[in-house]
């Protein structure tokens, strides 16, 4: 059966449902018919909605018991009316009428199962989901799209994959994206500080109160202002600030100063995704920063002195133990306390108690 549209109206659409369902239930139904459903599906959700409304009215009646109490439709009986559910039938809830031959039923299930999956992907486009992780959770996922997302912990992100663009909104944390590659559909990762574009490339978006930091690790991306125009795609909207390569890395600041593109390694920046965080000269308070926002336990450096030394080294980003035992074995002086969930690193002094005595 050809698809006649919805110049029609509600009504033409619900005859095209109905002549589908009869389509389908003959033995003659072919594998062109069944592709042809499934696109017609595809059109609009009204054609989902009156499948689901015929393939409902139809088991109904296919289940009816009375037909035989319903007299002929004449000027007697023209205002005769038999509940579809006398005598104990089925109710208008069945998708599938038990009478009809096996084959047909297995095709009518399955046309009933191919609208239930469209309604829940109309579903997840019209309310993306919303992605969050706590404190020491990092998480993996596979996009339909085939691209990748590592998720840090303590992040929340939506994801809407729609024909012409795939869109990623990031409120606050981190993600590493490995975009699989489609001209046709963008890639935009939102943080209302700024857009980053791509078609098919791998960049780390960090995001806090403080502004968005983007590490570019293959291809490159291209930054542009934020909130998005809405009165077209992406492409209408005015070029681009700048272009993003590998192995490169800019920050972008709450009020929208953009900072100056610089080289960085990329593959140091992403550590994170292996389990694993690496420093160059960092200072101490960036590094318990640092590994804090990955655990559950919390890193607390009291001495201002000691928070500026700088130090170098590769961590298991789940062990914060080895960073606190590192500094204490490093750093003369250094005492560490603790308490739960908290480790205090400070100076003798102001834990109160005295420094060691050589032997």
């Amino acid at each position: 059966m050809k698809s006649r549209g919805l110049g029609g109206g509600r009504r033409q659409v619900a005859e095209e449902a109905a002549e589908w369902l009869v389509t389908l239930q003959s033995a003659d139904a072919s594998r062109g018919n069944r592709e042809a459903f499934v696109d017609w599906l595809y059109e609009s959700p009204v054609h989902i909605a009156e499948m689901l409304r015929v393939t409902r009215v139809h088991g109904a009646l296919s289940e009816f018991q009375d037909w035989t109490a319903v007299p002929p439709l004449d000027a007697a009986s023209a205002s005769t009316v038999v509940p579809l559910n006398a005598g104990g039938g089925a109710t208008s809830k069945s998708l599938v009428p038990a009478k009809v031959p096996r084959g047909l039923a297995v095709l009518l299930a399955a046309a009933a199962a191919v609208v239930a999956i469209l309604v829940a992907g109309l579903l997840y486009e019209l309310r993306p989901p919303l992605i969050q992780t706590v404190a020491g959770e990092r998480r993996e996922l596979t996009l339909a799209d085939g691209s990748l997302v590592e998720v840090a912990p303590s992040t929340s992100l939506k994801v809407t994959l729609g024909d012409r663009e795939r869109r990623v909104f990031i409120a606050d944390g981190q993600a590493f994206f490995h975009v699989r590659k489609d001209p046709d559909r963008p890639f935009v990762v939102d943080t209302s500080y700024a857009q980053i574009r791509a078609v098919g490339t791998a960049f780390n978006v960090s995001r806090s109160t403080r502004g968005v930091v983007v590490t570019v690790t293959e291809g490159r991306v291209a930054i542009s202002e934020a909130p998005p125009a809405v009165h077209g795609p992406f492409e209408s909207q005015s070029a681009p600030r700048l272009l993003v390569g590998a192995n490169e890395q800019v920050s972008i600041s709450a009020d929208g100063h953009v900072g100056m593109v610089r080289k960085v390694n990329g593959d140091v920046e992403i550590a994170w995704t292996v389990g694993q965080l690496e420093f160059d000269g960092q200072a101490i308070a960036e590094v318990a920063q640092r590994f804090n926002a990955y655990n559950r336990v919390q890193i607390a450096v009291q001495d201002p002195a000691l928070a500026r030394r700088r130090v170098t080294g590769v961590f298991r980003i789940a062990d914060p133990e080895s960073f606190v035992t590192f500094i204490e074995a490093t750093t003369p002086g250094a005492t560490v306390r603790r308490e739960g969930d908290i480790i205090t690193i400070a100076r003798n002094s102001l834990l109160g108690t005295a420094p060691a005595s050589p032997h």
